[in-house]
């Protein structure tokens, strides 16, 4: 079982939700957001933090392979769909973080043309995704972008006015901490070499990266 864990910012003992989830968490002051293992259907919940509460709420949706994001009272997801060929697609919803009458049906915001996604990141009316290359998400309903193309897989996030991303060497390209504008103009990679580079994050003065089991930190 992959159990949620728990802990004060500080250090000390652990919360142990246990939940069988896999892949992204999202917070706000009261409740964790995430996906059910594959076997029970890579569905959205939403679980209180105090463990004295069992409000556990069934979102009612499923095949999540993008995300899940919070913002205000809405959530963002990525799940599984057909895409127009015949093959798999992305479909991203946009839907109440804690329905409230059954009709509270999330709604598609855009369609993509990818089995690819894991991390999503919602920043300035956009959702940015990892998954054959780095892509931008318009909320407006415009088609996806793609900024950034690489066949490695890697991570992503959004900061400043900025996407960041990381990438592992493949194809005879090198490993790469990439940054682009949010359109995707002026893309370029801010560290490079034959290195694994892993998982991004950003805030508003640094970007710490995981490169070779190592975490570094550059100003953004």
């Amino acid at each position: 079982m992959f159990n949620i864990y728990g802990a004060p910012r500080t250090g000390g003992s652990l919360t142990v939700y246990k939940v069988d989830s896999r892949g992204q968490l999202a917070l706000d002051g009261s409740r964790i957001y995430m996906v059910t293992h594959p076997r029970f259907g890579s569905t959205l919940w939403s679980i209180p933090i105090p463990r004295d509460s069992s409000d556990a709420v069934n979102l009612q949706i499923s095949n999540v392979v993008a995300g899940p994001v919070v913002s205000g009272d809405a959530i963002y997801a990525g799940m599984s769909s057909n895409a127009r060929d015949g093959g798999m697609a992305v479909a991203f919803l946009v839907g109440p973080k804690m329905p409230k009458h059954g009709d509270d049906l999330p709604s598609i915001i855009s369609v993509w043309d990818s089995s690819g996604g894991v991390r999503l990141v919602l920043h300035s009316g956009n959702l940015f995704v990892r998954g054959g290359g780095v892509w931008r998400i318009p909320l407006d309903g415009t088609d996806p972008q793609l900024l950034w193309a690489t066949s490695s897989n890697g991570d992503i996030d959004a900061n400043g006015g900025h996407v960041y991303w990381t990438q592992n060497p493949v194809d005879g390209y090198p490993g790469c901490l990439g940054r682009a504008n949010l359109d995707g103009t002026d893309g370029q990679c801010i560290d490079q070499g034959d290195h694994q580079y892993g998982g991004v994050r950003v805030d508003d003065t640094s970007v710490f990266f995981i490169r070779d089991g190592q975490i570094l930190q550059l100003p953004r």
